[in-house]
């Protein structure tokens, strides 16, 4: 269907955004083997504080206040995965780095074009201010008028202690995506603790995942009425 909808407006490709679909790379590359992935990486500091102020991951009852440690559990389970199953497609996937697009979005638009095979011209884009270019779907409404910067914004608006947690919890894999670390104070009881919420988590999203994916429950999942940390 897609591919009628992209052969009337004279287009060779057609596009789905969601991060949903890097869980499942290796079933829409058996169903669409032309498929290409394009990974874009957050720091996932920024990931946990934006998921946190608007509420799209809710921890479990009783951790109500885990907001922003729930959130960077799940930004760090779904980014592993979707690299997992990415680098089993070798050239079909390729990671480019969110903070790379806002900085230099020019250049970094040019390697995109390269790996897809299509021109993405940034002057067009910005020029034709279509969707979220003119609009920019944040959480931080509020900031656009006053200077929208996207980057960093966990370092101006996290308590110290919030960061030493949330790096905890994060740090080993912050640091493999070359993500530099701010703080260094981190007692083992943080580190003991973080680790066991994000092993306590990722089963839940696992399980999760899996419900709404093979049970009727997946229905109920989907639109957050049964809560599993979503």
């Amino acid at each position: 269907m897609m591919d009628s909808v992209a052969e009337r407006h004279g287009c060779r490709r057609w596009a789905v955004w969601g991060p949903d679909n890097l869980l499942h790379m290796d079933l829409i590359k058996r169903e669409i083997p032309e498929a290409l992935f394009l990974h874009v990486i957050r720091d996932g500091r920024d990931v946990a504080y934006s998921l946190a102020r608007s509420g799209f991951i809710r921890p479990l009852p009783w951790e109500r206040k885990g907001g922003l440690l729930v959130s960077g559990s799940h930004w760090m389970w779904k980014t592993k995965r979707g690299r997992r199953l990415g680098h089993r497609l070798s050239g079909d996937y390729w990671e480019v780095r969110y903070e790379s697009l806002a900085r230099d979005p020019e250049a970094t638009l040019g390697r995109v074009s390269s790996f897809i095979g299509e021109e993405l011209s940034y002057p067009s884009i910005r020029d034709s201010s279509l969707g979220t270019i003119s609009n920019p779907n944040s959480s931080f409404q509020g900031e656009i008028e006053a200077g929208f910067d996207p980057v960093g914004r966990w370092r101006k608006n996290l308590t110290e202690a919030e960061v030493e947690r949330l790096e905890a919890l994060l740090g080993r894999f912050l640091e493999e995506l070359d993500y530099p670390l701010e703080s260094s104070n981190r007692s083992w009881r943080t580190v003991v603790g973080m680790r066991a919420l994000d092993l306590f988590y990722r089963n839940v999203f696992t399980l999760k995942e899996w419900a709404k994916m093979h049970t009727p429950l997946g229905r109920f999942v989907d639109t957050g009425r049964l809560v599993l940390g979503t």
